[in-house]
């Protein structure tokens, strides 16, 4: 079953007004993770696309993808600025999608 029950049954959310502009929440940039999860990356291939849109490097003592690579690539979602987050979401093109 693809779509969720709430696709299923017609429900979303009401429109509402814009109250923030400029900001990533900490539950979007981990669960931007857990989308990208769920569109073919896993830590090994994430880690790249993070540290490439952030420029910075990967910490190389992180070898295994659970939980080392995964915390990694979280705390750089975390620590970066907002606008930063954006930029990891636009830079997998020629990826799967990070966003549906």
């Amino acid at each position: 079953m693809e779509d969720s029950f709430s696709k299923r049954h017609g429900f979303h959310p009401e429109e509402k007004e814009i109250t923030i502009r400029h900001d990533a929440s900490y539950d979007m940039r981990g669960v931007i993770v857990d989308i990208a999860y769920g569109n073919s990356f896993i830590p090994k291939t994430l880690r790249p696309v993070v540290c490439r849109a952030l420029r910075k490097r990967p910490d190389l003592n992180n070898w295994s993808e659970y939980p080392n690579i995964d915390e990694e690539i979280r705390n750089l979602l975390d620590d970066c600025e907002w606008y930063k987050v954006y930029d990891v979401i636009e830079r997998q093109q020629g990826r799967a999608t990070l966003i549906d």
